[in-house]
């Protein structure tokens, strides 16, 4: 976990007497704990499940935010809400552990109100989860015990619930995945880097190979050709590359 404010990055501390991350506000402005790899990239199946954690600060509180937790996605869309939504109490000198359902429903009090498709399409390139650690001037928060809870397609010994809310999709050709999000072997998305959402189509190499980077278009060239769809000829060798075989 690493600490950010409003503006930059912050220290962290291992506090080993509360076995917890530490961050401390030296400025007077509130210190977010930032979540690690593991918690960012496609978290679609975190939808209708639970990001918990338990969390402690220095001094009593008084106040929230609806920024005091967030998700960030792509393009810098971001989901949030404040530490005491879905029934959370204040953050106080004593350990607590907060809930929060990742869930589009009003009622679960995410900003904004989107519908779920949009809500799913932050979730599956979450760049960061920020935690709110300190309320006010001078406070240290204590964060421990993450967890963001995700859904398979199946029971399995660790999750024996079905999680029906998720879907098993029958992926169109060019597209693979549980949520046929990838460009299958010898496609590529539409627009460049385009993301889960933008179409696939066939590799566009000029016949000089089979095979090109999914989210970039960028082909793996053969015949001695060169560029992203293989239209010049390598250095060193000579020809027409466009005609599209390979003696070009």
């Amino acid at each position: 976990w690493t600490g950010q404010n409003r503006v930059a990055l912050q220290d962290t501390q291992w506090a080993e007497l509360d076995k917890a991350v530490a961050v401390s506000d030296t400025d007077n402005s509130p210190v977010y704990f930032v979540a690690p790899e593991q918690f960012i990239g496609d978290q679609r199946s975190s939808y209708n499940q639970d990001l918990v954690f338990t969390l402690k600060v220095a001094k009593h509180v008084t106040n929230q935010d609806v920024k005091d937790i967030i998700i960030v996605g792509a393009d810098r869309q971001e989901l949030s809400t404040s530490i005491t939504a879905q029934g959370n109490p204040f953050p106080n000198t004593e350990s607590q552990t907060y809930r929060f359902r990742i869930h589009a429903d009003p009622y679960y009090g995410w900003y904004p109100r989107i519908n779920e498709l949009d809500f799913i399409g932050i979730l599956s390139n979450i760049t960061a989860i920020k935690i709110r650690g300190t309320y006010s001037f001078k406070d240290i928060g204590y964060l421990s015990n993450v967890h963001l809870g995700t859904a398979g397609v199946a029971p399995s010994a660790t999750n024996p619930k079905l999680a029906t809310w998720i879907e098993h999709c029958e992926c169109l050709p060019g597209f693979v995945g549980q949520f046929c999000e990838s460009c299958e072997s010898g496609f590529r998305r539409e627009t460049k880097f385009g993301g889960p959402f933008n179409r696939c189509i066939k590799c566009d190499c000029h016949n000089h190979s089979t095979s090109c980077e999914a989210e970039s278009g960028s082909c793996i060239c053969e015949h001695n050709t060169a560029g992203d769809t293989c239209e010049r000829c390598a250095r060193g060798y000579y020809g027409d590359a466009l005609q599209g075989t390979p003696d070009d």
